[in-house]
């Protein structure tokens, strides 16, 4: 079994590295970097919101390639472009913390070119794209993709890119979201069907909160502006069929590997102890996002485990009352979303029973301190 197990890996690996120097042979191979300002044709468009500055990269002739997780590749002249490039690596030695982006000269491009058949565009295009996590997560499409939409518009109000290319473009909210700023189907590209790219304009922006090399203090300080900007553009359209004063948000919904991996091991206890309190359970992935809109600013009170879900509270009104369950290594960024829209903000956090990265992880609430804050 062990010798047929490694047969069929060096078949892999035979398979994938034919296809790999196939597509270098086709489009060239890639291994010089060049600085956006070194280049005639980058023009580097700069925008200052809420104090922190944004660069908007304008690429005649641009490519792109991403493999939808950690790398995609901003390509002039078969030259990585430094920058507006991005290639997301756990820090050496920390392992279990999110990943930032590394040196350039890491990207995938370099070893393995670009494996896919190139799609050619005569019109602009701006890329939305923000790594994996951007492809299915509620929080980091309204925080990481959306905003950048958000960056560009405040620069440029008049010949705004014909496409938008997106991580994905098939979750209900992912829809919902860009039909309501106005996007037509005709005019999104998802980097599911098309992660190699050329267009006669090229935009990319700078991530909207990862802004340093320091990942903990990027996602405790997310800038302000990203919550007014989805309270601007979102809150006008939502729905209030569903209204309650406390809801608890229930995960029970969630991809089940997450749920394996960041869950409250007592939590049937806990909501007898909410239940009893007046509480409502609701499970955010079976609503619209205009329903979602609708609840989190009527209600008053609302608990749950750290989660996507929290980004709602970006339609809060000042005063609710927050309570975030957590690792104690989770990063605060509900707490900072919480600050920004003037919430009364409280969390409980605990160690976790067994974790697989610092921002899951199982935990067990104490009910007793949980009873002085409800």
């Amino acid at each position: 079994m062990l010798l047929i197990k490694n047969f069929k890996k060096k078949i892999q690996y035979y398979f994938k590295r034919f296809f790999q120097l196939f597509f270098i042979k086709i489009y060239g191979k890639i291994d010089e970097t060049i600085l956006p300002n070194k280049s005639e044709k980058i023009d580097i468009k700069k925008i200052k919101l809420n104090n922190q500055n944004y660069n908007i990269y304008v690429i005649k002739n641009g490519r792109l390639y991403t493999d939808r997780v950690n790398d995609t590749a901003i390509i002039l002249d078969n030259k990585i472009i430094e920058g507006p490039s991005y290639q997301l690596r756990s820090l050496p030695g920390d392992e279990l913390s999110p990943r930032t982006n590394s040196n350039v000269k890491n990207n995938i491009v370099i070893t393995k070119g670009t494996p896919r058949f190139k799609k050619n565009f005569d019109n602009s295009i701006l890329s939305l794209l923000s790594g994996g996590g951007a492809n299915k997560n509620y929080f980091h499409w309204l925080f990481d993709v959306l905003p950048r939409i958000g960056i560009v518009e405040s620069l440029i109000h008049e010949d705004f890119p014909n496409y938008l290319l997106c991580p994905d473009y098939e979750l209900p909210f992912q829809i919902q979201t860009l039909q309501l700023l106005g996007f037509e189907k005709k005019k999104i590209i998802s980097s599911k069907f098309f992660r190699h790219v050329q267009s006669k304009k090229l935009m990319v922006t700078d991530h909207p909160y990862n802004i340093s090399e320091n990942i903990k203090s990027n996602h405790e300080n997310i800038p302000s502006w990203i919550s007014k900007w989805l309270k601007d553009k979102f809150l006008n359209y939502k729905e209030n069929k569903i209204k309650f004063d406390k809801i608890y948000i229930d995960r029970r919904d969630v991809d089940p590997y997450n749920l394996s991996n960041r869950r409250i091991q007592n939590e049937i206890e806990l909501k007898e102890l909410l239940k009893s309190s007046g509480y409502e359970f609701v499970k955010l992935q079976k609503l619209k996002f205009t329903e979602q809109i609708g609840l989190f600013h009527s209600a008053k009170k609302i608990i749950g485990l750290h989660g996507a879900g929290f980004a709602n509270l970006a339609f809060c009104q000042p005063g609710t009352e927050i309570i975030e369950l957590r690792t104690t290594s989770t990063f605060k960024i509900i707490e900072s979303i919480a600050k920004h829209n003037n919430l009364n903000f409280r969390h409980l956090e605990y160690n976790p029973i067994h974790s697989r990265d610092k921002q899951n992880g199982v935990i067990n609430i104490s009910l007793e301190s949980l009873k002085k804050i409800i």
